[in-house]
């Protein structure tokens, strides 16, 4: 079992997709904090890739997304007070296009607010289901075909 995640905070709602053999796409909420009750608290989205995952030495990238809610988040476990603060949808979904690129439906709300869905697709990088650009080159999303 490998980390994904670089952060240190706390992470929910991890979600994956498989890709072209040995291609793993990650999404995650991660706190600014490390419990998951701190009112405090920035969540904000996580997507990694991870290539050559059935090999001994996998190699993972990690970025980070928009700020979705802040303060406590209360799952299965963690009691929470009823002041309306389990507002936030209980699980992310990923999907890959027929690009191979990942698109990333996320519950968003803070406390007492409304709660909302955002959605965040992935528009660079290597795809999950074609080889990784080389030279270090950034590969974007091809265009609409007429």
């Amino acid at each position: 079992m490998r980390r994904v995640n670089a952060g240190t905070g706390a992470v929910v709602f991890p979600t994956a997709v498989g890709g072209a053999g040995g291609v793993i796409d990650v999404a995650w909420l991660e706190s600014s904090a490390a419990d998951q009750s701190d009112t405090s608290a920035m969540w904000s989205v996580h997507f990694g890739q991870v290539r050559n995952a059935t090999t001994s030495s996998p190699f993972s990238t990690e970025v980070s997304g928009p700020t979705v809610r802040t303060g406590a988040i209360c799952t299965l476990g963690i009691v929470c007070p009823d002041d309306g603060s389990r507002n936030l949808g209980d699980f992310m979904e990923i999907a890959l296009d027929s690009f191979g690129y990942a698109h990333v439906a996320v519950p968003a709300g803070d406390q007492g607010g409304a709660i909302r869905d955002i959605w965040w697709r992935q528009d660079a990088g290597p795809s999950a289901t074609t080889l990784p650009c080389a030279g270090g080159c950034t590969k974007t999303r091809p265009g609409p075909t007429p």
